[in-house]
Parts: C-alpha cells; structure tokens; sequence
C-alpha cells in the first residue's frame, strides 16, 4: 500500500472515531439531562414519568455500551462515567419511594464504582425527602430517611477503606458525612419541637387547665 493510500485509511479511521466519540458523548450528555428529569418527577410523585424517563436513560447507554466494544476508550470517558453515577441515583431514589429500600448494586447494570459515586450522591435526594417530610409535619418519615443516610453513609465509609483508590469516593464522603450531621440537627430539632407541642397540648387537656387552676396559680 502506497503512503497516500495508507494515510487516506488513516484519515477515514481517525473521521469515524472522531464521529463515534461525538455520538457517545452526546448519549452521554442525553443521559445526564433525563436521569436529572426522572429525580425531580420522582420527588414530586410523577412516577410514571420517572419510569419513561429512566428507560431512555438506559436506552442511551445501551447505546454507549455498543459503541465502546468498537471504541473501547470511549466507555471510560469522565462525562460517561458521570452518565451512570446520575442513572444510578435515579434508579436509587426509584426503588425508595417506590419500597422504601435501598437498591443493592447487583440490581443495577453499571460500573461498580459508579454505583457507589451514586449511592453517595444519593444522601442528598434523601436529605431533600427527609426535610419535605419535615414540613408536612410526617416525623416518622423523616426519622426513616436520616436513618438510611446514616447506614448508607456507614456503608460508604467501610467501602472508602476497603478500596481508597476509588477516583472521586473520599471527596463524596466527606459530602456525605456533612449531609448526614446537618440532617440529624434538623430531625433532632424537629424532634424536640414536636415533643414540646405535645406536652402543652397536654396541659391545655390536663384537669386543672380545664377548671382554671392553671390560672389562678399565675403570679
């Protein structure tokens, strides 16, 4: 083959990677934006929506997953790799308002470590659950979503000791653990509010508030 000719093949091999990696990246970026749609339809009870919009999410990197086998690269590319972080919380934050639990990593078709990136990103979707409940007054929910960010967050830590090499796990842990301490402050609070409120229902219910007594006792 003559070097005009091996650089024109060249040339064409280096146009469609180039064309590929475009496609992949703009997937990528398709992914991002539904996974971000679905979590906000999820906290505002859209499920239906949440469910069409995660399964273009997978559509999208189904797409990715085939153009990796001919550009293997590609598949680790940071923007991709961000892709199933954001597929992974959505997929999370699902499985708990739908359960209640929290979706374990063999249930779901992503990288490890992504999963576990997501599963840190997915304290804050908790955060934001627990601090709505917190307005509408449903403590016991409340309690149950600081509870899971705390054995979340447990899990994380023992998975950060196991493999600290994993890009990116310190960082969200330590976003986490500050997550999990302002959250206990507003459960603690909301707690003791609620304690206070019943006990002065209480008195205002009690035999002597009834009669007056209450009030013949004020200085």
């Amino acid at each position: 083959m003559s070097f005009e000719k091996a650089m024109e093949k060249l040339r064409k091999n280096l146009s469609a990677k180039a064309e590929a990696r475009e496609e992949v990246l703009r997937l990528g970026r398709r992914a991002i934006q539904e996974s971000g749609a679905a979590i906000i339809s999820l906290h505002r009870g859209m499920l239906r929506e949440a469910d069409h919009l995660i399964a273009e999410v997978e559509r999208f990197l189904s797409l990715v997953k085939q153009a990796s086998r001919r550009e293997r690269e590609l598949g680790y590319h940071g923007l991709i790799n961000q892709a199933y972080q954001e597929y992974c919380e959505a997929k999370l934050l699902r499985e708990y308002v739908r359960t209640g639990k929290v979706l374990p990593p063999t249930k779901i078709r992503a990288p490890r470590d992504a999963y576990v990136l997501g599963l840190a990103d997915f304290c804050g979707e908790l955060r934001r659950s627990c601090l709505e409940n917190i307005r509408r007054g449903e403590l016991v929910k409340a309690v149950k979503d600081f509870e899971t960010m705390e054995e979340i967050y447990d899990e994380l830590m023992i998975t950060l000791h196991a493999a600290p090499s994993t890009r990116g796990l310190r960082r969200k842990c330590d976003q986490a653990r500050a997550l999990v301490e302002h959250t206990r402050g507003d459960v603690t609070m909301e707690y003791r509010r609620a304690r206070i409120e019943g006990m002065l229902e209480g008195m205002d219910k009690s035999p002597g508030k009834k009669h007056g007594l209450a009030a013949s006792r004020m200085p």
